[in-house]
């Protein structure tokens, strides 16, 4: 049976670190022990996806309090999140993410809280059109003034040199990590799937390790019911 754990970073034992990395060398190409440890050292809280004993699935969880245009703003980054293919449908380390997010809203409601992620390949980015009524990047969506500062102010602190401000695009360069082919492939058949064809018009070299920056504001009112419904559940 699937379940889903959230643990602080420091707290996460050396084989645990070393059964993520290997994880996620199984399908990311250039993935080095040197920066998945640095990244990891970089984080707050790991989700991971465990099927007995065996590790599923994990994303990396980083909470950034920061003040935007004068507005206290609590932005939750997620950084390297994989989940094995035998449970990509399976909903439970997403459940899981929800519920952690509602804990920060709930610990203080009058604060906005946003998800901020960066998206390699379209699996990723459809769990916005799954999870949120409202998303950035979304057709006909532009983002608000407000929003925009957050990227712009966020984005730079992260990403330096990276960030495309144009395209809210991070440039791969020649050494950085990318999905093994044939992990998630944009196929014909799956071009008839509006929000993938959407994903790749938004980053055409996802393939060379490009990644699409996206933004939501998690609020009970920008989720959908029947995802609000699973994870407000006992």
């Amino acid at each position: 049976m699937l379940k889903s754990i959230i643990k602080n970073t420091e707290k996460l034992k050396d084989k645990e670190k070393t059964e993520m990395f290997l994880l996620m060398h199984s399908y990311y190409m250039n993935v080095t022990e040197e920066n998945f440890y640095n990244d990891l050292s970089k984080k707050d809280k790991i989700i991971m996806l465990m099927e007995e004993q065996v590790l599923c699935g994990f994303s990396t969880q980083v909470l950034l309090k920061r003040t935007i245009n004068n507005q206290k703003t609590n932005i939750v980054f997620s950084g390297d999140t994989i989940i094995d293919k035998q449970h990509n449908n399976s909903f439970a380390l997403p459940i899981a993410w929800g519920k952690m997010m509602f804990s920060i809203l709930n610990e203080n409601p009058t604060i906005p809280l946003y998800w901020l992620l960066t998206s390699k390949g379209y699996k990723t980015y459809r769990y916005l059109p799954v999870f949120f009524n409202n998303y950035f990047p979304k057709p006909f969506i532009k983002l608000t003034s407000f929003e925009k500062i957050l990227l712009l102010c966020v984005g730079q602190e992260l990403f330096e040199e990276k960030l495309d401000t144009q395209r809210w695009i991070l440039k791969a360069g020649a050494k950085d990590q990318h999905l093994r082919p044939g992990v998630a492939d944009i196929t014909e058949s799956k071009r008839t799937r509006q929000e993938i064809v959407y994903f790749e018009k938004k980053n055409p070299g996802y393939m060379h390790g490009d990644e699409l920056i996206c933004l939501a504001r998690f609020s009970e009112n920008n989720i959908k019911p029947f995802i609000l419904k699973k994870i407000l559940a006992l």
